[in-house]
């Protein structure tokens, strides 16, 4: 039996989904490690990897073309997502991951028929990667004809297939015959040199924090935190809450922003979700941090800066943080 470890957005956790119809159809042949969280990009599959949740030489399938594709057209740059992404392969080059790129794509994409700049991106740095990969566009074409329904119909909002559309299940079947040509990403010359670094704040983590999906130590923001290291600031892992509040950034004696840490609208309380704060758009605003940083959760002066799948309702009133602190992602 094959070990399969799925790397992707909220498509690969749907009950029904193409995950669970990969699991159920092919019990014999795989045994599936589902390392997926939605609302995320490929920062989350960098955040596993650092963790050694998945052991060298594994086979991966990632799927966040789709939450990338969503996070551009939010406003994160072509730039860092494209950083990131390559850096998730260089990882896995460099730990003989042997990966399975699968993309997906929205409901608007294949109504409109208009596309980003991030997918031709994508579609590009998978073939230079020398990667063979499973590209839902046409197979989804030929599903909605053979049913004789338009591909609308196969979707259950605008960013998730629908299960009972039958689509997850015959991407399934197309995945289980493509696991064997899963290969390991050539190696990238624009990494050569560099590493990543997670890096916790000092002093003990005020909880672990738990759920089906993941556990880690989190620090409340209660208190300053105080974070040593030395790189280039790329991300920051936390969880975002409906009770939450904002994170202040200081890079030595220096501020250098301020984001929201309250959820995107929607999700049922208390809202605690892994999520990434992303640092920079372009190289020129990338923070360097010489040996230390300071986090704060200090009501902001004015409105902080609000990511793709945040929000900001304004600063708690007599109400308890339920957000926190994982780790900063360095590039050294």
């Amino acid at each position: 039996m094959q070990d399969i470890y799925i790397i992707g957005g909220s498509n690969s956790l749907l009950s029904g989904g193409w995950v669970a119809n990969l699991r159920a159809g092919y019990s014999d042949k795989f045994k599936i490690t589902n390392l997926s969280i939605g609302a995320a990009t490929t920062l989350i599959g960098i955040y596993r990897i650092l963790c050694d949740e998945v052991p060298d030489g594994a086979t991966v399938v990632w799927e966040y073309a789709l939450n990338e594709s969503n996070h551009r057209n939010a406003g994160q740059s072509l730039q860092s997502l494209m950083w990131h992404f390559g850096w998730f392969m260089e990882l896995a080059h460099r730990r003989s991951l042997h990966v399975l790129p699968v993309v997906i794509w929205t409901r608007p994409e294949h109504v409109k028929l208009k596309h980003n700049d991030y997918r031709a991106a994508v579609t590009e740095k998978i073939d230079r990667l020398g990667l063979n990969c499973i590209d839902a566009w046409d197979p989804m074409i030929a599903f909605a004809e053979g049913r004789q329904v338009p591909v609308s119909d196969l979707y259950l909002d605008d960013m998730h297939y629908a299960p009972q559309g039958g689509f997850p299940a015959a991407l399934a079947n197309l995945i289980a015959a493509a696991i064997s040509t899963a290969r390991i990403p050539d190696a990238q010359p624009e990494y050569l040199g560099k590493s990543l670094r997670l890096c916790t704040p000092s002093g003990p983590a005020s909880e672990v924090f738990e759920n089906s999906l993941f556990s880690a130590d989190v620090h409340h923001l209660a208190d300053p935190l105080h974070v040593e290291g030395k790189g280039h600031l790329l991300a920051s892992y936390v969880i975002a809450a409906n009770d939450a509040g904002a994170l202040t950034v200081s890079i030595g004696h220096s501020l250098f922003e301020v984001y929201s840490l309250q959820g995107a609208p929607g999700y049922r309380d208390p809202g605690r979700l892994l999520k990434h704060v992303v640092h920079w758009q372009t190289t020129d605003d990338i923070g360097f941090v010489a040996d230390n940083m300071v986090l704060s959760g200090d009501d902001p002066e004015g409105k902080p800066k609000v990511q793709n799948m945040f929000s900001w309702r304004g600063p708690l009133k007599d109400k308890m943080r339920q957000d926190g602190y994982i780790c900063s992602l360095l590039e050294v």
